[in-house]
Order: C-alpha cells, then sequence, then structure tokens
C-alpha cells in the first residue's frame, strides 16, 4: 500500500490512460511541445491550439505518465499505441480537434492512408511492414505501434524513459495481447530498445529524420513469452497485473499500491 505521507513529499509517477476528454487535451499538450521543442519538430505542424492530431489516433490507445504529488496529477509523459481498428478514445478525439479547428477535424476524421504511421513517413516501412502484416494476419496474431513518445524537459531520464516502455509492453503483451510492435526510434534510444528484444527490420537502414539517424525496429514475440529476456519477465508480468488490479502502474518509494478489486481486466476494446 502507498504511504501518502512519503510520496507526498517526493511524489511519485503513475501511467495510465486519461479518464476523461479534458485529460486527453492535456496528453495531446504535451505530445505537441515536447515534439515542438525538440529536434524532431518535423513529426508536427505548428498551431495555435498547442494540439498534435492526426488521422491515426482514432485508432490508438493514449497512455499518460503523471507526477502525482498532494493529490494532483500533473502530466509529464505521453505516448500511444496504434492498432489497426477505432478504439475507445476515438470521438474524445474527433471532439478535441472539432473545438481546434474544420482542418484539425478534416485530418483527425479522414481513414488512415495506411495502417500505422510510421509507414507513411518511414523509408522502405510501407511495403516491409505490409509484409508483416500479411504473415500476422495469416496466423491470427496481431501487430501495433508505438510511438509519439514524449517527455516534458523536466523529467527526461534513462530512468523515466525505461519505466515508459516496461509499462507499455507490460500492459499490451500480457493486458492487451498484443504481442508484436514496431517503432521508429533515433539510434541513441535504439540501444534501449534493443535490451527488450527489439530487433532492426530487415531491409531497412538507418534514415535521417529531422537532425537525428533513424532506426525501424521491430518487437516480434507472438505467443512466447520466453522471447522476452528472462531478467524482465517476472517484472513485467507484476507490472501488468498492477495495472489490471489498479488501472495505473507506480514508480516511486513504494510501487505497491492498493487493488482496485472491482475493477475489469483491460481488453483491446473496452
Amino acid at each position: 500500500m502507498l504511504n501518502t505521507n512519503q510520496n507526498d513529499l517526493m511524489g511519485y509517477y503513475c501511467y495510465r490512460e486519461p479518464r476523461n476528454k479534458i485529460e486527453l487535451k492535456k496528453l495531446l499538450h504535451v505530445r505537441y511541445y515536447s515534439y515542438f521543442n525538440s529536434r524532431v519538430r518535423t513529426f508536427i505542424e505548428e498551431n495555435q491550439y498547442g494540439i498534435d492530431i492526426d488521422e491515426w489516433d482514432k485508432n490508438a490507445r493514449h497512455f499518460g505518465l503523471y507526477h502525482c504529488q498532494y493529490g494532483q496529477e500533473i502530466p509529464v509523459g505521453y505516448m500511444r499505441v496504434i492498432v489497426e481498428q477505432p478504439q475507445p478514445a476515438m470521438n474524445d478525439i474527433l471532439g478535441i480537434a472539432r473545438e481546434c479547428s474544420a482542418k484539425m477535424y478534416s485530418i483527425a476524421s479522414a481513414l488512415p492512408r495506411v495502417p500505422f504511421s510510421v509507414m507513411d513517413y518511414f523509408p522502405q516501412a510501407d511495403t516491409r511492414i505490409a509484409d508483416y502484416l500479411t504473415r500476422m494476419h495469416e496466423e491470427n496474431e496481431n501487430l501495433c505501434e508505438a510511438g509519439r513518445f514524449a517527455l516534458t524537459p523536466e523529467v527526461r531520464s534513462l530512468k523515466i524513459s525505461r519505466f515508459m516502455i516496461e509499462c507499455s509492453i507490460a500492459v499490451f503483451y500480457f493486458g492487451l495481447v498484443l504481442h508484436n510492435a514496431v517503432i521508429s526510434c533515433n539510434e541513441l534510444h535504439g540501444l534501449i530498445y534493443r535490451h527488450y528484444g527489439f530487433k532492426k527490420v530487415d531491409g531497412t537502414s538507418l534514415e535521417k529524420i529531422g537532425e537525428y539517424p533513424y532506426l525501424l525496429l521491430l518487437l516480434l514475440l507472438l505467443r512466447n513469452k520466453k522471447d522476452l529476456p528472462i531478467v524482465l519477465r517476472g517484472h513485467l508480468e507484476n507490472m501488468a497485473e498492477e495495472y489490471n488490479n489498479n488501472g495505473s502502474i507506480s514508480l516511486g518509494l513504494d510501487r505497491h499500491v492498493k487493488p482496485n478489486l472491482n475493477r475489469k481486466p483491460i481488453t483491446l476494446n473496452s
């Protein structure tokens, strides 16, 4: 159980989905300004609303990293995971886009040109990932894209980055039963992802995006969790159990939070 007094002094981090449209909009602000003030601002289109939305957001699960202290939860990080069908946040995404402008709503409501955003901007990704998608469908498996990873400057660190990566693998592999993921990342960050089993996609090479050379990486686990590094397997299973019990995963002085026994296990379309 979380020690409230100790954690109010230091604060702790919490990884979870936004609870409503207001929280989602705040996360999209984090996403926009993190990219706008980075060397890869080419990923977003500058606008007066401070919101980054595209046609893949309808098909994504959106996750935030919150700094929690004295009863407040401040969004300090964001990531999304795109799948091939609309997700629960679709109406909130369209509502946020509609509130901004007709142009943004037109972008958000458009049908995705390709299943995953990486297939649209990374050279060679369209054909390479299409090959994997065909294979996944034939094997009754699935593929997702993790992306738009963003942290505000004051919390950027290797520890926080690894925590978010581990949260996403725990939630999606053990909870949502999404066994295979594709990402693009800069060459330096690729060293972190390789620690979790990601490998370079065959037939692709380093590509300069913004000011960084980028890699296209794939995590193919299928149904065999033995492909996960053995030193991480139990740790990730515990994180997934925490998420199913609480709807969140915490990082702080004490990671054991009181379970919400009334919460239903997560499902892909819940």
